[in-house]
């Protein structure tokens, strides 16, 4: 992946009265830009509307998931608006952007436009890069991070005070790949993850176009017959009976361990504190790294079921059997002891990071006037 030219230079503002409401073609030209942020399992459930001083961001949460939890809801409104920010003064335009009515279902976003009132977290203007951060679960090179690169990745995070950032490098990457592999095998022999999963994923071309959110399978980077044999088992019962034979999680679980071990690091972010607004500033951390690395030529992949079962687990295990809890504690335990690691409760996310091939193929975005509640009310979508 070849690093993008980044000009630091501020665009010229354009005019924007605060007291005067955005024209819906002012926020579509935002939106093309900010779409790009990402959301767990590409859901996209972000929804603008714009308002006097500027626009709304909230999040349709009809028909969650599993691992749809409050905090994967809250880092998808951080993420969302830490890009809608960026995109805005790409084009010239001062955006300010206050977070608040948190709840299970992420809460909701202000965006100022026009002048700001608060400072940039980062002098670099990140916004031009936005089209072109994407997941990469592709094999990268081991060691494929230098010194400075983690460094610059890190001042991303340094103005904001609830969120720690962390880097796992060289032996730890094994350690955390057989770790990691422990809840990837819960997630596999868990049937509401299983079931929510397959209703995400698109199987062709033809129906990623027509529904752009959730998994188009070719971004999988698996061989032919893995992807005949995912397709096959989309029936929970087919997969119960394969796995009882031919132990199916273990050998998935093996391949998301290889995917860590080739890595050049993998970033990991931690919580100063519980405070539901924290996991708005995960989000808004994971985006300005993820930009940074897009911009150094990185490439990047979450890492957050593991996070989001370490949560549950906090919560009480609900949605667990006893054993699936065991096998979750002991995963906590084994986190912890690894170096760069924070301690299991304070983890948040992790994004793997390295240098390799370019994706196969990118997730699609739903088309700016999809997230523009203003146009459907006004008729604009059909």
């Amino acid at each position: 992946m070849t690093s993008p030219a980044i000009s630091t230079e501020a665009p010229r503002p354009q005019s924007c009265s605060p007291a005067r409401r955005p024209t819906p073609a002012r926020l579509l030209e935002i939106l093309d830009l900010a779409r790009w942020a990402p959301s767990g399992d590409n859901r996209q459930l972000w929804r603008v509307q714009s308002v006097a001083e500027g626009a709304e961001i909230a999040l349709c949460d009809d028909h969650l998931g599993f691992l749809d939890h409050g905090p994967a809801m809250r880092i998808a409104l951080g993420a969302f608006g830490e890009s809608f920010q960026l995109a805005a003064e790409n084009i010239g335009i001062p955006a300010d952007v206050h977070f608040e009515a948190l709840g299970e279902s992420g809460g909701r976003a202000l965006v100022s436009l026009g002048h700001r009132q608060t400072s940039s977290l980062c002098a670099a203007r990140l916004g031009a890069v936005l089209p072109l951060r994407c997941s990469n679960r592709r094999l990268y090179q081991p060691g494929s991070c230098t010194a400075s690169e983690l460094h610059q990745l890190g001042d991303e995070v340094s103005a904001l005070g609830s969120v720690g950032l962390s880097f796992v490098t060289d032996e730890g990457l094994d350690a955390l790949g057989r770790t990691l592999a422990l809840g990837e095998k819960v997630r596999l022999q868990h049937e509401v993850c299983h079931r929510d999963f397959h209703s995400k994923v698109r199987w062709s071309a033809e129906e990623a176009l027509a529904d752009p959110t959730g998994f188009w399978v070719d971004t999988f980077e698996i061989k032919k017959h893995e992807r005949l044999f995912l397709r096959w088992t989309r029936s929970w019962g087919v997969f119960r009976a394969l796995d009882a034979v031919l132990q199916v999680a273990n050998m998935a679980a093996k391949l998301a361990r290889r995917q860590v071990m080739k890595s050049g690091a993998v970033a990991v972010f931690s919580l100063r504190d519980q405070h539901p607004s924290s996991w708005i500033e995960v989000g808004r951390a994971l985006q300005r790294v993820w930009l940074r690395a897009t911009a150094l030529g990185l490439s990047a992949q979450v890492l957050g079921v593991a996070p989001i079962f370490m949560h549950r687990m906090r919560q009480g295990g609900v949605g667990f059997s006893p054993r699936q809890q065991r096998q979750l504690t002991h995963m906590g335990e084994r986190l912890g002891a690894i170096e760069g690691m924070p301690p299991a409760e304070d983890l948040a996310l992790m994004l793997r990071l390295g240098r390799g091939s370019a994706p196969t193929a990118r997730a699609g975005r739903l088309p700016a006037e999809a997230l523009l509640d203003d146009m459907r009310q006004d008729g604009g979508l059909s």
